[in-house]
């Protein structure tokens, strides 16, 4: 009987032992898939397999290369194509009961307003647009609209004061409508 369940625990180890191997050799495959990337176009560095609760593989990646891909990703956002661009009057407003409807803090688009808003006749809410000879790289958004006798071709900057907006003044300066 004793040499029945030795010989048991024997087979229990051996296959165990044949499972490790095996699940090594597999492992060793999917680390090799995901260090190639899985495909010739796509690299991902640092990128490697995490095992978690002893059971299972997840993709992981060190902390360096979060931080270079989130870099990347801002960079990319921040960085502007442009479709079109046009040469406007510029002026600004504020928020105040002569400059604005009965909601002076809510504009046509429903938005409250914030920095980096304007408003324009022509433009779809949401249209990113640049200054650049005024604001450099900033991206202001369509997101209000300007009495109807402005024309399409006046650009609105809103700031948070009537002495800010009067201090701005009138502009005609190149508008670069971003692509969205």
């Amino acid at each position: 009987m004793k040499n029945l369940i030795l010989s048991g625990k024997k087979a229990l180890i051996s296959l165990m032992l044949a499972g490790v191997i095996t699940s090594g050799s597999l492992l060793n495959l999917i680390i090799a898939k995901v260090n190639a990337g899985l495909d010739n176009h796509v690299h991902q560095p640092n990128l490697s397999l995490a095992i978690m609760q002893q059971n299972s593989l997840m993709a992981s990646s060190s902390p360096d290369t979060k931080l270079e891909i989130r870099a990347k990703l801002e960079a990319k956002e921040k960085e502007k194509v442009k479709a079109k661009t046009i040469i406007m009057t510029v002026t600004a407003y504020s928020s105040t009961p002569e400059e604005t409807d009965d909601t002076p803090f809510i504009t046509a688009s429903g938005k409250y307003v914030a920095d980096g808003i304007v408003a324009n006749n022509f433009l779809p809410f949401g249209t990113k647009v640049a200054i650049p000879e005024l604001y450099g790289d900033k991206v202001f958004i369509v997101q209000d609209r300007m009495n109807k006798r402005m024309g399409d071709y006046r650009l609105d900057i809103w700031f948070p004061t009537k002495m800010e907006a009067k201090i701005f003044g009138v502009e005609t300066t190149k508008i670069e409508i971003l692509e969205n």
